[in-house]
């Protein structure tokens, strides 16, 4: 069986951004909580890539995925990036 080479390993991992290797994952940076889900996180194309189980209020849920979403951005080095308007 051969393994397969992925593209962030092709190079130096120094060479290769947390936010390509998110978006080699099929996430977009920026992240952020979704709107139809309120624990739920979204990339930048709107896709629900996570759901937090819930802590039992809305308005809690909602401010643990805000939270969430915004040491995701941190980490990726996206933080303060505008997130796209969902249609």
């Amino acid at each position: 069986m051969t393994r397969s080479v992925l593209p962030f390993e092709m190079r130096e991992p120094r060479a290769v951004t947390p936010a390509q290797r998110a978006t080699f994952l099929g996430i977009r940076p920026p992240v952020r909580a979704c709107e139809s889900t309120l624990r739920g996180l979204a990339d930048a194309d709107g896709t629900v890539f996570a759901l937090l189980l819930p802590a039992g209020s809305p308005s809690l849920d909602r401010e643990r995925a805000e939270m969430l979403a915004a040491a995701i951005n941190a980490g990726l080095g996206v933080a303060g990036q505008p997130a796209p308007v969902e249609a």
